[in-house]
C-alpha cells in the first residue's frame, strides 16, 4: 500500500505560488489526522497540529510550521471537492482491501444517522464526540450501536 499522503499528491493545488508557505500534503495530512482524532473546526485542526507538532515533524516537512486555522479554511474552500473526494475514497478503498473489509465505510448521509444512534446509546457515559471516536476505532462498539 502507498503512504496515506501519496493518494493526495496529484490533487490540483488551488493556491497561487506566492501564497504557498505550507505544503499541500502537510495541510491535508494534518487535517485528516485531526479529523480522525475528533477535530470539527478549523481552530480544532490548528490546535491539533500545534499539540502534535513534534510527532507530525517525523512524517511531514512543515517548512513554515503548523498552518493557521485561516490557512486550513482558505485551502479547503478553494480545493476542488470532487477531486479531493476521489483521492480520499481511493485511499479508503485500499485500506479496506488491506484490512479485508474491516474498515467501516461512511457516506455523508450515513454520518447523521450514526450520530443519532450514538446519542441514544447509553452504555458509555461519554459525549457524542467521544462515543463517535470509540465507534470509529472499535468495531464491537460500533456494532453494538448499530444493532441496538
Amino acid at each position: 500500500m502507498q503512504t496515506p499522503i501519496s493518494y493526495f499528491t496529484d490533487l490540483t493545488d488551488p493556491r497561487v505560488d506566492r501564497t504557498k508557505a505550507h505544503l499541500m500534503e502537510d495541510i491535508i495530512f494534518i487535517t485528516i489526522a485531526a479529523v480522525i482524532c475528533g477535530a470539527e473546526t478549523w481552530n480544532d485542526i490548528e490546535n491539533y497540529g500545534k499539540s502534535k507538532e513534534s510527532w507530525l515533524r517525523q512524517y511531514l516537512q512543515l517548512p513554515s510550521g503548523i498552518p493557521t486555522h485561516d490557512t486550513f479554511n482558505r485551502f479547503f474552500s478553494a480545493l476542488d471537492p470532487d477531486e479531493f473526494e476521489q483521492a480520499f475514497l481511493s485511499w479508503i478503498k485500499d485500506i479496506s482491501e488491506l484490512t479485508d473489509g474491516d474498515v467501516v465505510s461512511l457516506s455523508l448521509g450515513q454520518v447523521k444517522v450514526d450520530e443519532n444512534l450514538i446519542k441514544h446509546e447509553q452504555s458509555k457515559k461519554r459525549s457524542v464526540k467521544g462515543k463517535r471516536l470509540d465507534a470509529g476505532w472499535n468495531n464491537d462498539y460500533l456494532l453494538k450501536i448499530l444493532i441496538n
